[in-house]
């Protein structure tokens, strides 16, 4: 018999959910960028402007599923997350440019 698997605290799950919250603001970034002609461009912005949603979620999600067992592995997911958010916001607000 397996033991029930455990759930992060619910501290955990709402920082979790706190760091999800700017993914809302890629949403109209990636409608634009199919909206217009000719602004989608096969370059690594358009790259990362496309991808840098999924892998938000997808360190999110890891981040919660491993915390019960590994939490210093779910803590580094959400500091590269937060480092990514940094960089974007200045890159995108204090330099004017977007994302590399």
């Amino acid at each position: 018999m397996t033991p029930p698997k455990q759930r992060p605290p619910a501290w955990f799950t709402i920082v979790v959910l706190v760091m999800m919250i700017p993914i809302f603001f890629y949403i109209p970034l990636v409608i634009g960028m199919f909206d217009t002609p000719g602004t989608f461009e096969p370059d690594t912005k358009g790259f990362v402007t496309l991808f840098f949603p999924i892998y938000a979620l997808l360190s999110g999600w890891l981040a919660y599923q491993c915390y019960p067992e590994r939490k210093e592995i779910s803590w580094i997911l959400l500091g590269l997350l937060f480092i990514f958010y940094v960089y974007g916001a200045i890159s995108q607000f204090i330099i004017g440019s977007t994302i590399p």
